[in-house]
């Protein structure tokens, strides 16, 4: 079990040259999008892209797959998708939207998980007027999300009102809080020493990390400036105060991964066990039950642990998941864990792994032509298409 390990930037790179050099570099927005915000909360407007499928000879309304962006539920955005989801899911005449959700802390997970279970309504109600009432079919669609945004479908599969989607890729996303892997829910161990999760002031968590590395988060761990950053993800990115704290926050997180032992309460911060009010000379042992039985009704590893799911009164949706076997940021052990339970329940899965490489490996598969798509990209594309059509 790792209990708060720091990783390293090495742990990485993973054994392919061509992935390690894919990492080096801001990933890139496809061309022929159209951007709209598809819901304000708390004042903050959610932007959608929509990226309308080509011509590709196929009669009818086409389905649409989302694309729920990562970032430890903390940072990232909606802009650039996964560098195959385009491509790939254009080549069939699907069409590909994204869309942003609010951020932990100034939420908690059920405030993102609401905003992504809107955005699908929203592509049902918007998509015809925006792609072409012909074009679109708004009952035959599909949920992808990568690390963070996998944990997000995986628990909307459990949520969304009829139609189901037809089918939901998790790539590389956290199914399970309770993974021994994380250890959020272990015991916790002196916290002391450490930078602390919460403070009246922004100075304490501002000054834990230096300029150069709180750029090289909004970066994406990349060297580029922030005209370059903007460049590739078509759209303006100032590098504003918002922007920056926000870098710190994933930078803190990702200095104290695993999620537990010293730094669990950095973690179940996002949780925010404040919510969950103790008992009359109830303790910190309440409070934490009240959290895990909360952590529970979100975490889809437990979701589909529940009775409506083991006696087959719900259904879960044909699920595919992309991971590299050397992930050290979410082990594959949890998407294989994840995906037996499915098959017991009699949910048809595909798992494809690619060995030796790490968390975000895929960004190397921007085209057909790279080495190793037709092993561990176009069997997830096929799985898709095969529940699509049905």
């Amino acid at each position: 079990m790792l209990i708060g390990r720091v990783i390293t930037p090495d742990e990485f790179k993973g054994k392919r040259a061509d992935v390690a050099e894919s990492l080096s570099r801001a990933r890139r927005a496809p061309d022929g999008f159209t951007d709209h915000v598809f819901k304000t909360e708390h004042g903050v407007e959610l932007g959608a892209r929509v990226w309308p499928a080509p011509d590709v000879g196929s009669s009818g309304p086409r389905p649409f797959v989302t694309w729920t962006h990562g970032g430890a539920f903390v940072g990232g955005n909606h802009y650039a998708p996964l560098s195959w989801l385009v491509p790939g899911f254009h080549a069939l005449g699907y069409h590909v939207v994204s869309n942003a959700y609010r951020l932990c802390p100034q939420v908690d997970l059920e405030g993102s998980i609401e905003d992504c279970i809107d955005f699908v309504a929203w592509c049902r109600r918007e998509l015809p007027t925006i792609i072409g009432q012909d074009r679109v079919d708004v009952d035959r669609y599909v949920i992808t999300g990568e690390s963070g945004g996998g944990f997000m479908v995986t628990n909307m599969a459990t949520r969304l009102p009829a139609p189901a989607p037809r089918a939901v890729v998790d790539v590389y996303g956290l199914v399970d809080l309770f993974d021994p892997y994380n250890g959020l829910f272990e015991a916790v161990i002196d916290q002391t020493a450490y930078p602390a999760w919460g403070s009246d002031t922004n100075e304490p968590l501002q000054q834990e990390f230096s300029e150069e590395r709180l750029l090289a988060v909004i970066r994406g761990t990349v060297l580029e400036g922030e005209a370059q950053i903007a460049a590739a993800l078509k759209t303006p990115f100032p590098f504003t105060e918002r922007v920056r704290l926000q870098a710190a926050i994933h930078a803190y997180l990702s200095s104290v991964w695993p999620m537990g032992g010293r730094h669990r309460s950095a973690y179940t911060a996002l949780l925010h066990p404040e919510r969950f009010a103790r008992g009359p000379g109830g303790g910190d042992d309440e409070q934490d039950v009240k959290v895990q039985a909360f952590a529970r009704t979100v975490s889809p590893m437990q979701i589909i642990d529940t009775e409506p799911y083991t006696s087959g009164t719900k259904t879960y949706p044909p699920t595919a998941f992309l991971h590299g076997s050397a992930d050290v940021a979410v082990p594959v052990s949890s998407t294989e864990r994840f995906a037996a339970k499915l098959r017991a329940l009699g949910v048809e899965t595909l798992v494809s792994i690619e060995p030796g490489e790490p968390h975000v490996f895929d960004q190397v598969y921007t085209n057909t032509s790279v080495p190793g798509w037709y092993d561990y990209i176009q069997p997830v594309i096929d799985f898709v298409a095969r529940h699509v059509e049905k």
